[in-house]
């Protein structure tokens, strides 16, 4: 998978103040929650997206876009060079 679909990946979130489970997230991009799931998870490790849990299993995670405060606290180019680690 490319930058452009981790680029997808991460505004998805942006667009839902709520958050969105796995499965929300692969609907709109057309894929399998599978497909996203191991993905969505490095990303909320490296601090790129939240991650939140709201009930048990994989699906039951919330992932939320970072508020305006945490995402200034990020220096724009580490994020992307984390980025680019996940997609490898």
């Amino acid at each position: 998978m490319n930058s452009n679909f981790q680029e997808r990946i991460v505004a998805i979130p942006q667009e839902s103040p709520n958050g969105l489970t796995s499965n929300q997230i692969a609907e709109r991009l057309g894929v399998t929650a599978g497909n996203i799931s191991s993905r969505l998870s490095k990303l909320a490790a490296y601090g790129i997206i939240r991650k939140s849990c709201y009930s048990r299993g994989p699906r039951g995670n919330v992932y939320r876009a970072l508020t305006d405060e945490q995402a200034a606290s990020k220096s724009p180019t580490n994020l992307l060079s984390l980025a680019d680690e996940v997609i490898e």
